[in-house]
C-alpha cells in the first residue's frame, strides 16, 4: 500500500494473534485488579503510591500484547522505518549492505519483549544475534544487514514486493558521510550516558536521603504493611538497610542494559529507564511513610 510519502507495508498477522493477546492480557488483568482494589482501602498516599505502580505494570503488559496489531514498515524516500505504537525507529539506507528473504527460527530472546503475535528486541536465531521486529516466531522474514555488521530481521506480509522495494532503495543511495555518521554515534551516545547519569542520580538522591532519616529513627520500626496500609510488623531498623541495597540493583541494571543494547533498543531503555527512576521515588515515599509512622 502506498501513501504520499512511503510505501506502508503492514507485518505478517495472524487474525488469531488478537485473541491470543486478550486472553493473555485478561489472565494477568485480574489478580493485578484485585491487587489495586485492596490496596484502596488504605491510607491515600499508601494506596496512590502502590495501585500507581501495579496500575503502570498493567498498561505496559496491555500495550505491549497489543503493540503487533499496527507494526508496519514504511520505505521512505531517505531511509527504512519501524512503526509500532508509540515506537518509530528509522534505519537509513545508507548504512544497509544487504537485504534478503530467509526461512529462520527465533531461538532465544536475550532482550526486549516477546508476547502473543509481538517479538521485539535482541533475539538469538538460526542466523545468529539479531534484531527484532516481527509478529513471528517462524517463517520467511526479511533480513536486513547492516555496515557495522548487525541484523534486523522483520516480518512484512508482502515479503517478494518488501524486499524488491528495499533493493531498488538500497541500489540507488550514496554511502552516507562520515562526519555525519560520527555525530549520530555521538549524539547517541550522550543520550545512553545521560539515561544512565539520570538513574544513577536518583538513586543517590533516594541513598543520601534514607542516611539522613535513618540516622533519627528510632531502634524499632515499621517494616511491613497490610494492604489497608496499617502497618502489621515492627523490627529493629537495621533491617531497613535492605532498600538501598534492593535499589542499587536499578541504576546497575540499567547501566548495563543501556551500554550494551541502547543502540537498537533505545525506546524501550528510555522507558526501563524512567521505570527504574519511578520505583526509586516510590521508595522515598515508603521510607518517608516509615519514618512519619515510627
Amino acid at each position: 500500500m502506498t501513501s504520499k510519502t512511503a510505501q506502508i507495508y503492514k507485518a505478517h498477522r495472524s487474525e488469531k494473534t488478537k485473541y491470543y493477546g486478550a486472553v493473555f492480557t485478561t489472565i494477568i488483568a485480574v489478580p493485578i485488579i484485585l491487587f489495586v482494589f485492596l490496596f484502596s482501602q488504605g491510607t491515600p498516599i499508601f494506596a496512590v503510591g502502590l495501585s500507581s505502580v501495579i496500575l503502570a505494570v498493567l498498561a505496559v503488559l496491555g500495550y505491549l500484547s497489543f503493540a503487533g496489531s499496527n507494526l508496519n514498515y514504511a520505505i521512505s524516500d531517505h531511509n527504512l522505518k519501524v512503526n509500532f505504537s508509540l515506537i518509530k525507529k528509522r534505519i537509513d539506507y545508507s548504512k544497509i549492505v544487504n537485504a534478503e528473504a530467509v526461512n529462520l527460527n527465533l531461538t532465544i530472546r536475550l532482550f526486549g519483549a516477546s508476547l502473543p503475535g509481538f517479538h521485539w528486541g535482541l533475539f538469538k536465531t538460526s542466523v545468529g544475534k539479531a534484531h527484532v521486529y516481527a509478529t513471528m516466531i517462524s517463517g520467511d522474514f526479511i533480513v536486513i544487514t547492516l555496515n557495522d555488521g548487525e541484523k534486523l530481521v522483520l516480518s512484512p506480509a508482502e515479503t517478494t514486493a518488501f524486499l524488491e522495494a528495499m533493493k531498488k532503495k538500497i541500489s540507488i543511495t550514496l554511502p552516507q558521510n562520515k562526519t555525519e555518521l560520527v555525530h549520530e554515534e555521538q549524539v547517541a551516545k550522550r543520550l545512553v550516558y545521560a539515561q544512565v547519569l539520570a538513574v544513577t542520580g536518583a538513586y543517590l538522591i533516594f541513598l543520601g536521603y534514607f542516611l539522613w532519616v535513618y540516622a533519627s529513627l528510632p531502634e524499632t520500626v515499621p517494616v511491613h504493611f497490610g494492604f489497608d496500609g496499617v502497618a502489621n510488623r515492627w523490627a529493629n531498623k537495621l533491617e531497613l538497610l535492605l532498600l538501598p541495597g534492593i535499589a542499587v540493583i536499578f541504576p546497575a541494571i540499567n547501566a548495563v542494559l543501556s551500554l550494551k543494547f541502547a543502540k537498537y533498543e533505545r525506546g524501550m531503555l528510555l522507558f526501563l529507564g524512567a521505570v527504574f527512576i519511578a520505583v526509586t521515588a516510590l521508595f522515598i515515599v515508603i521510607l518517608n511513610t516509615i519514618a512519619s509512622i515510627a
